[in-house]
């Protein structure tokens, strides 16, 4: 393997790193998001519980 082939192949990796890395963040803020709601959800039903 050529030295401009290792280099294309280090590039590819570091596009397809950079991918992964930005759908994970993505992935993380919903997931941060849902559990909020979830959270928010919760605490709703339990002030209606109280309440009666």
């Amino acid at each position: 393997m050529t030295s401009e082939e290792r280099i294309a192949r280090l590039e590819n990796s570091f596009v397809i790193l950079t991918k992964l890395a930005e759908k994970t963040d993505g992935r993380m803020d919903a997931l941060t998001e849902a559990q909020a709601n979830s959270e928010a959800k919760i605490a709703a039903r339990s002030a209606i519980g109280c309440a009666h």
